[in-house]
């Protein structure tokens, strides 16, 4: 929340988009992993930056994996939608 500039004002609606960086190339459950990142996406919501994170406020982007065994990480993109 500290990072969030003083006058942002909330998102109504946004997308959000998936990157994971995997250290091994093993089988995974992309829904497994996407809900992993639901702690993410709450902060997300707690710090004010979207409004909400049900169907009528986000939407799910695009879901990519990837193997990186130097840096493996998740990058979450989030999108403004305006209507």
């Amino acid at each position: 929340m500290q990072a969030k500039p003083k006058r942002f004002r909330t998102w109504d609606k946004a997308v959000v988009d998936y990157q994971f960086c995997l250290a091994t190339a093993r089988r995974r459950d992309t829904a497994n992993l996407i809900q992993s990142q639901k702690p993410a996406i709450d902060g997300v919501v707690d710090a004010g930056i979207i409004a909400d994170d049900d169907w009528k406020h986000l939407e799910i982007g695009s879901v990519k994996c990837e193997v990186d065994r130097k840096n493996p990480r998740v990058v979450l993109t989030f999108r403004k939608v305006e209507e």
